[in-house]
């Protein structure tokens, strides 16, 4: 992944970057806790610990900058959404610090913050009146030049080891204005024309190496906005605010989508572990037992996490003004024809469905709606080269018996198998967003 600085330098991340191995984790785990529900309860910690995290993100500007337009970007709501923030067209000016709780992970809030130096919010009290101390990350909006309030806020927000990233609202406009005003340029030129002002307005204040986004919130295809996504995970504090971010926020691009499967990847060594201790449902041909209620669980969170499932579908054709079901269609399709066993899944979900947190009560039922099918493909994996070579393998490493073993192997590669065909469906969302 990836974010911008005003210059156009690049800072990387990937998931393994701050994560310990999780074979490392697991074998530390099981020396101390042994094979009983100790070490269950610990699995299951472990893999749910990212929902517990709470981050707060400020998104802080004068009235009219776009913070509301911003917030529902983030979001992922179209603003007539009841859980939409309120632009400017339908509210007054911003006099309070108002939350706005993400659909997917009530966890992590956006706030819209008043800017620097208003009626009501001056220097002199504006850090304990925003409750400075309270957000993990600051979005400093400009609708144009950086002004001597931003550089004070950036001190303040430095001074206290937190990040900040300057975002160019309304791009869009800027880059018009260019193009009208040199007719032989093109987007590439305005943009970097735009970027290049912003520049020097920061190494005027002495803030050249601050991270500048320049955005349409109209719009999150275009400019910088998925770098800006990502540098949000990119810069977290810790691997589980991390998670937390990453697994909340929309799939709108490419990069996204590999960081979620690398992520979701790691993972299956977990439940497929907590699956080799707690297992309950015997797998045909072989002598060991699944946890197939934890299968659906995770396959769940891979539908939320990638942004499969159908509210999430119905908010993207809403954000890019295409007509109702032109992706939902084209994805159910697809799910139908060629990955039946995520089609089943997703058909088994209440439509209105929102939360992970809520379908995650709903596994077992489904698990045994889909018992029969789930079954089937377990007995097909059960016999593959992979798990018996993966089993033999966590017997010495795990001290596992050879029937908790298969148990963890046929789960972990039954997840492989399923994350990647859920993969394959969020680069084919992904790809029919980017071209509506």
């Amino acid at each position: 992944m990836r974010g911008m600085s005003v210059d156009g330098r690049v800072t990387s991340w990937s998931p393994d970057d701050e994560m310990t191995s999780n074979e490392e984790v697991l074998k530390t785990v099981v020396k101390e806790l042994g094979l009983g529900n100790a070490l269950n309860e610990k699995l299951r910690e472990f893999r749910d610990e990212w929902k517990r995290e709470q981050i707060h993100i400020a998104v802080v500007g004068p009235s009219r900058v776009g913070k509301s337009t911003h917030i529902n970007a983030h979001l992922g709501l179209p603003a007539n959404h009841d859980k939409a923030a309120r632009t400017s067209a339908t509210r007054q000016c911003t006099r309070l610090c108002t939350p706005y709780p993400h659909p997917r992970n009530d966890n992590i809030v956006l706030w819209d913050v008043p800017g620097v130096n208003t009626l009501d919010y001056t220097r002199d009290n504006y850090t304990s009146a925003i409750n400075i101390d309270r957000y993990d990350f600051f979005l400093i909006l400009t609708e144009s030049t950086i002004t001597s309030d931003s550089r004070w806020l950036a001190n303040q927000i430095t001074d206290r080891e937190k990040k900040f990233y300057f975002v160019r609202t309304k791009t869009d406009y800027a880059v018009e204005e260019f193009k009208n005003d040199h007719s032989d340029s093109s987007t590439t030129d305005a943009l970097k024309y735009v970027r290049g002002r912003l520049f020097d307005g920061l190494k005027r204040i002495g803030l050249e190496d601050s991270k500048v986004f320049l955005v349409n919130s109209k719009d999150r295809r275009l400019f910088d906005f998925p770098e800006l996504q990502q540098q949000l995970c990119a810069e977290s504090y810790d691997s589980i605010k991390q998670q937390a971010l990453l697994l909340s926020m929309g799939s709108y691009n490419s990069r996204l989508i590999e960081a979620k499967y690398q992520l979701f990847e790691k993972r299956t060594n977990y439940v497929g572990l907590c699956s080799a201790v707690g297992g309950a449902v015997p797998v045909p041909g072989v002598s060991a037992a699944v946890d197939t209620c934890l299968i659906i669980e995770e396959t769940l969170l891979y539908f939320f996490g990638f942004g499969l499932d159908k509210p999430s579908v119905r908010s993207l054709e809403q954000l890019t003004n295409v007509p109702t079901g032109s992706i939902e269609d084209k994805l159910q399709s697809l799910l139908r024809d060629e990955y039946p066993l995520l089609y089943a899944v997703r058909e088994d979900l209440p439509a209105d469905l929102k939360s992970f947190k809520t379908a995650q009560q709903l596994a077992p039922t489904i698990a045994k709606n889909l018992a029969e099918a789930i079954s089937k493909q377990l007995a097909v994996i059960a016999v593959s080269e992979s798990v018996e070579t993966g089993a033999k393998v966590m017997v010495p490493v795990l001290g596992l018996a050879l029937a908790a073993a298969i148990s963890c192997s046929v789960t972990k590669y039954q997840l492989l198998k399923i994350l990647a065909t859920a993969r394959e469906a969020a680069r084919f969302v992904c790809s029919t967003y980017r071209t509506q």
